[in-house]
């Protein structure tokens, strides 16, 4: 049973030839080649016009890989056996063209895949530097640029003081306006390019979020009021009033966002939420929220908004340095979160994102608080020492 097996599968694949020492076909089984007993072998292909000169070698096996023969319209890739006989030699033609092929291709497939690696480890190379060139570039020109504003801004207090026209004070306004717009984005420009380069620390310090809360709430509400804009808070009764964190970075995150939902809501509300997730042990997940009734974000628009210099081309669009989200994006990715986004065009968007913190056990009388500051006195710090953060 195996040898008919055998003949079936592997018979087919291995041709049989018996060759004279004058180089004449005495004999073949035809399987693979159609070779005509009583013609020349070495007429057939090139290849075997070598094999006469090993027949003077004492060698008695010869052994040839990955030979590609074409003898009339049949071409395979094959390994030869050549044994000397007494009366001629046999040669053994092995078709392996679908392993060679493979071989080939799994190697192909190898060399790109290798060809590819390291051109996405240049490629990341040439961005890195890209990007060292760049935050560099920022910073110094940056720098350069604060020193002139600062004069200028100084020079304009001063003629604030001095006796001006109606028309001349109008002129003035704008140009304090203009400093203070420029002000505002070189700081942008610096906070992206710390951010970037790796060089901006967080602050964890404990801190009161209720304080911070009715800061934001005060200062958005009366934003909000000059654009006719209604603003509603929500601070959930579960969250914890003091918590460690970077209070200046969450503050610097809601306010773009604040700003930007402002900007964009020409008619309606803007919404901002502190909801509870959970708690366990002296950690607290938070979810922070900023809803606003603006014209909504296309699907598409979601990633690209959140790049550096980028802004929707709608009608409304409001002056500004496309950098606000690009800020909230690199803080959050600082302190381990994700900003995320809801929106509908026509109806309006939500930001929002989960902050992981750390709050006291231990609740504090308000009378140790300090009223002028959001953060804990020094005293109050002494006493939580001991919790364990």
């Amino acid at each position: 049973m195996l040898e008919k097996y055998r003949r079936q599968y592997r018979d087919h694949k291995v041709q049989f030839i018996f060759v004279d020492y004058d180089d004449t076909i005495v004999e073949s089984d035809q399987t693979l080649f159609p070779l005509i007993a009583g013609s020349k072998l070495s007429e057939e292909h090139p290849f075997f016009e070598s094999v006469s000169s090993l027949l003077e070698s004492s060698d008695e096996v010869f052994k040839f890989f990955c030979i590609h023969l074409r003898i009339e319209k049949t071409s395979l890739i094959t390994d030869i056996t050549m044994i000397k006989k007494d009366e001629g030699f046999l040669l053994i033609i092995d078709d392996l063209s679908e392993h060679y092929d493979s071989y080939q291709s799994v190697a192909q497939s190898r060399n790109e895949s290798i060809i590819k690696t390291e051109l996405t480890v240049i490629k990341n190379q040439e961005l890195e530097e890209r990007e060292r060139f760049k935050n560099s570039f920022i910073q110094n020109f940056s720098h350069e640029l604060r020193s002139p504003l600062t004069g200028i801004m100084a020079i304009s207090d001063i003629l604030a003081t001095t006796s001006l026209n109606g028309e001349q004070r109008k002129m003035l306004d704008f140009l304090k306006h203009s400093n203070s717009n420029l002000s505002l984005m070189l700081e942008d420009i610096l906070n992206i390019s710390s951010i970037g380069s790796g060089r901006l620390e967080l602050q964890q310090k404990l801190f009161s979020l209720a304080k911070l809360f009715k800061l934001l709430e005060f200062t958005y509400k009366t934003k909000a009021k000059k654009k006719n804009l209604d603003f509603y808070c929500h601070l959930d009764e579960k969250v914890p009033e003091f918590v460690e964190g970077d209070r200046l970075r969450i503050y610097q995150v809601l306010t773009n966002l604040l700003d930007n939902a402002i900007k964009y809501t020409t008619k309606g509300n803007i919404k901002l939420s502190i909801v509870f997730n959970q708690k366990w042990a002296n950690k607290v997940s938070l979810r922070f929220e900023v809803s606003d009734t603006a014209n909504g974000i296309p699907q598409e628009s979601f990633d690209t908004i959140f790049e550096s210099f980028t802004q929707l081309n709608t009608e409304n669009k409001a002056n500004g340095s496309g950098l606000g989200l690009a800020i909230v994006k690199g803080l959050l990715k600082l302190m381990g979160s994700k900003i995320r986004l809801n929106s509908t065009v026509g109806e309006g968007s939500v930001f929002y994102f989960d902050l992981l913190l750390r709050f006291p056990l231990q609740t504090f009388p308000a009378e140790h608080m300090d009223n002028a500051s959001v953060f804990v006195p020094e005293r109050i710090k002494r006493i939580v020492i001991n919790f364990a953060f």
